[in-house]
């Protein structure tokens, strides 16, 4: 994190649900739930990658020489920016609304750690967007036609094994016809001897 940062990251989004940026405008919608990765932790004290130690000299949130400890998450990515009701970390809001025209809104700031490339991060843009919306899409069809073959795959198992059933009936009955003579021979032995 550069010095002096406040902690924050800001991130811009582009918002082209014109019925989502409608209840943004009216207030309904103001609070925002980012889902990170980063490649880990370190401490702001002593700069030790922390993402694993716990029995770590520093505790986050206790002060030494006037400087609160806190942790540091570094090589972050924004995996997905969503628009909440409730979020579970109470300073992600969106804080500023700059309307650029009547179908465009920006999400200008999100309580989660400072980015820039240089530590990982990835920015945005619409083209990028597009990109994982194409990509989605593509997921969805590839989903449904897999949906499709198991039901053909499950359909098929249904009609083998109804066919193969009289077949299992035939070699059990066999089977156990055969069983059934042998304990007869040995018990016809058995008397006998």
């Amino acid at each position: 994190m550069p010095e002096g940062s406040d902690g924050f990251l800001f991130v811009k989004a582009t918002i082209k649900d014109t019925k989502t940026l409608e209840k943004i405008k009216q207030g309904l919608y103001s609070n925002v739930s980012i889902g990170i990765d980063f490649n880990k932790i370190e401490c702001n004290i002593c700069g030790k990658d922390i993402t694993f130690d716990y029995d770590h000299e520093h505790i986050i949130g206790s002060k030494y020489d006037e400087k609160t400890c806190y942790a540091v998450p570094r090589g972050i990515t924004i995996q997905e920016i969503s628009i909440v009701n409730v979020p579970a970390d109470g300073y992600a809001k969106i804080l500023t609304k700059e309307n650029k025209d009547e179908k465009t809104f920006e999400i200008n700031k999100a309580n989660v750690n400072y980015i820039n490339e240089s530590d990982g991060g990835v920015q945005m843009d619409n083209k990028d967007f597009e990109k994982k919306i194409n990509e989605i899409d593509v997921m969805k069809t590839d989903f449904a036609t897999f949906k499709a073959n198991i039901a053909r795959i499950e359909e098929m198992v249904g009609k083998l094994t109804a066919s193969v059933a009289p077949a299992i009936d035939f070699v059990v009955k066999h089977n156990e016809s055969i069983r059934n003579e042998k304990i007869n021979k040995i018990l016809e032995l058995r008397t006998i001897v």
